[in-house]
């Protein structure tokens, strides 16, 4: 988050690059210039990179230049853009991000208009992955899965919870479909 395409600010790439895992590197681009931050999710060891498609980049030479790097591309949709502006990216692309929240601020209420919008991509791009970001928790996690959603983004749902691991053990029961 660059505190301009979103009011937010967050780890820079540099600092979310030092944390440790063995796990798929992936990073939200909610700047407004995404294509200016793909040579450092490159050198930084970063996987896969959604990018809003609501920025100021052109979607086109986002995608291209993510490639040219070897990396994973993928979209990142707010909630009220339309599919159908994802529509010719779906053949270029590795992933579809919804967002079932305004993006920048954690916490938020999952938006129920969201389960359609899962259900009418799915038609759209029936191969396609489908990961979803915000608002997610308990008794919501389950409509996305079985809705046509691969990946599930879950923060305070998790991470809010009296029990984390818990929580996450629940969750996972949930979308087992």
């Amino acid at each position: 988050m660059d505190g301009q395409f979103v009011d937010n600010e967050t780890l820079s790439v540099n600092e979310y690059a030092s944390i440790k895992t063995p796990l798929i590197r992936e990073a939200q681009l909610m700047v407004k210039n995404p294509e200016a931050y793909l040579n450092d999710c490159k050198n930084f060891g970063i996987d896969l990179v959604e990018f809003h498609l609501e920025s100021n980049g052109n979607p086109w030479s986002v995608i291209q230049k993510a490639k040219s790097l070897g990396l994973k591309i993928g979209i990142a949709l707010n909630p009220d853009t339309p599919l159908e502006m994802a529509r010719e990216y779906l053949q270029s692309i590795d992933l579809v991000l919804l967002m079932s929240v305004k993006p920048g601020f954690g916490g938020q209420e999952f938006l129920p208009r969201t389960i359609e919008r899962i259900k009418l991509l799915r038609a759209m791009w029936p191969n396609g992955i489908i990961e979803v970001d915000g608002g997610l928790k308990k008794g919501i996690a389950g409509e996305c899965a079985k809705a046509g959603a691969n990946f599930l983004v879950v923060g305070s749902g998790i991470f809010g919870q009296e029990n984390p691991a818990q929580t996450l053990e629940e969750l996972q029961k949930e979308i087992k479909i």
